[in-house]
């Protein structure tokens, strides 16, 4: 894993898929928006999923997700329903921050609470 580098990410601009390795895609649109894709593969069923804007999500935290996506994968959960439970479980009022996942705002929001808690 690791092929592609942060300056590779920034000067990439011919639309396409750069792979990363390891099922992580950079995906530059014909318009020259650039955005993480993970693809991952189980009993012959295949599916991509988006890991966001490739200005607002460094290489390395694309990396990190891909990896926790492909772990998820493997134990036999889905993805996709992961992620809208702990949307559905952490959220705090109606605002959200779209650059963080959802294990990520869990991890704020329920350290947060740690912090401040009073014992």
């Amino acid at each position: 894993m690791g092929k592609l580098s942060a300056t590779a990410v920034k000067a990439a601009t011919r639309p396409g898929r750069i792979g990363d390795g390891d099922g992580l895609y950079l995906v530059v649109k014909p318009s020259g928006t650039k955005s993480w894709m993970v693809r991952v593969q189980k009993s012959g069923n295949r599916r991509d999923f988006g890991l966001g804007s490739a200005s607002k999500i460094s290489l390395a935290i694309a990396r990190e997700r891909a990896r926790e996506i492909r772990t998820w994968v493997e134990l036999g959960l889905d993805p996709l329903f992961e992620r809208r439970k702990a949307n559905a479980s952490c959220v705090r009022g109606k605002r959200r921050s779209p650059t963080l996942g959802a294990r990520q705002l869990c991890r704020l929001t329920v350290g947060l609470a740690g912090r401040n808690a009073v014992a």
